[in-house]
């Protein structure tokens, strides 16, 4: 821990929010018109502060609430998650308030409410609402929040509302259904980022508070890294001193410098990082050498912004592939033709003849130096062998191939010869006898 090294009392900056002697007052904060205080003068008065987050609003608004109240009772309830309707609303408020709605009707709820309204003001106890992260609240919500927090004819004096949000709160609290909201509304406060004397005086409350110094703590150009890479955002300088103060106690340094500011900007995306002389120098030097990396794969090609780059625009006219045109798929080793949508492809007719085997034929295939086997067949008077001539060479060629085709065919010659000769003494024997 940094606190340890550099003799301080605790950390430079207490968790939470600020409260008391705690609180920075930037002497800016305080505008000519009505004070944030006065405002919350009326019972239900409503505050509206809007600023970047981490700005400080949240500081802003609590002592804001603390001054306005003075030496009065009074009942403060923070709500910092936006509820997703007005019934989820009034359920926090309650809980705010210690009250356990869960086990209450909707309308029990709202007569609990503004029960304890009435009472509290009875005892002239003021009841304080703030409402961070207003501009995520919907406008049913805000209004639900208007007409919750609103007096009525039965003696209940209503709520004070603070809201908290971005510069869209503004805008949120424009929509027609808001006009009661907005009548309410007796300040609209902007809160801004500190400047760099700001900053400066910023980090010498917090160091005078942890029981050290800030001349020994940071040297002036630490200051200046510091206002400039947090932009005067309080949350951003809370933490990049603390981070530099960590790394510095790490590295035994005694005190902060500019390039441990930087060295902690540089590692946390969000923050500007300031420029060094050295980096200053580095970026003129860029800026006049215009030319591209001469060599090395991982240099990136950069176009300039003066450079001219086709673009295909959204009504310009890209080619494609007419449906007619030839295309060819290759694979990594194969020729491969995809066949077009408009390409013919033989199909064989119904009426076309096609070389048929006989379910009684039997055919083997022959592998190279297999003995050919006799194809038999019954013959009866009527037979002529003619059925065997059906394998002419061409068939026999395309299923065996040339040289056992060859060879099947001499065989199919002489066992037809033979047929044919039997046939033949058969019949002169028939007519013989008759």
């Amino acid at each position: 821990m940094y606190a340890t090294h550099f003799g301080l009392t605790g950390r430079l900056f207490a968790p939470g929010i600020a409260q008391d002697d705690a609180t920075f007052v930037d002497d800016r904060a305080e505008d000519e018109g009505l004070p944030a205080a006065a405002a919350l003068s009326a019972p239900d008065a409503v505050l509206v502060l809007v600023g970047p987050p981490g700005v400080g609003k949240t500081t802003f608004a609590a002592r804001t609430l603390r001054t306005a109240t003075g030496g009065m009772r009074s009942a403060v309830a923070w709500l910092s998650t936006p509820p997703a309707t007005p019934h989820e609303l009034l359920e926090l408020l309650l809980a705010e308030f210690g009250f356990e709605p869960y086990r209450q009707s909707r309308a029990e709820r709202v007569q609990t409410w503004r029960q304890f309204l009435i009472e509290l003001g009875a005892t002239e106890t003021r009841v304080l609402v703030a409402i961070e992260r207003a501009h995520d609240f919907d406008a049913p919500v805000l209004a639900a929040l208007d007409a919750l927090t609103s007096p009525d004819p039965n003696a209940c004096p209503g709520a004070s509302l603070v809201l908290m949000g971005t510069d869209d709160l503004r805008a949120r609290l424009e929509e027609p259904q808001l006009e009661p909201l907005r009548q309410r509304v007796r300040l609209v406060r902007r809160v801004r980022p500190l400047d760099a004397a700001g900053v400066e005086g910023y980090l010498r409350h917090a160091a005078a508070r942890a029981g050290g110094a800030l001349e020994r703590l940071f040297n002036p150009d630490a200051v200046a890294a510091l206002a400039t890479c947090s932009a005067g955002i309080p949350r951003l300088v809370n933490h990049l001193a603390d981070s530099a103060l960590a790394l510095a106690a790490l590295r035994g340094a005694a005190i902060v410098d500019a390039t441990l500011v930087s060295s902690v900007a540089a590692s946390c995306a969000f923050a500007r990082t300031p420029l060094l002389a050295a980096d200053t120098a580095t970026v003129a030097a860029s800026s006049n050498d215009p030319q591209l990396p001469a060599s090395g794969d991982d240099s990136p090609l950069v176009v300039s912004s003066d450079e001219d780059v086709p673009q295909v625009g959204a009504d310009d006219d890209v080619p494609a592939a007419d449906s007619d045109e030839d295309m060819s798929v290759v694979a990594l080793d194969d020729d491969m033709s995809v066949v077009g949508s408009n390409d013919e492809i033989p199909v064989v007719d119904a009426d076309d003849e096609i070389l048929l085997l006989a379910s009684s034929d039997e055919i083997s295939v022959l592998a190279a130096g297999d003995d050919i086997p006799v194809l038999t067949e019954s013959v009866d008077s009527g037979h002529d062998g003619a059925a065997l001539d059906l394998l002419d060479d061409a068939a026999t060629d395309a299923l065996l191939g040339d040289e056992l085709g060859d060879e099947l065919d001499d065989a199919l010659d002489e066992i037809s010869a033979e047929l044919a000769a039997e046939v033949l003494a058969v019949d002169r024997a028939v007519g013989g006898a008759g």
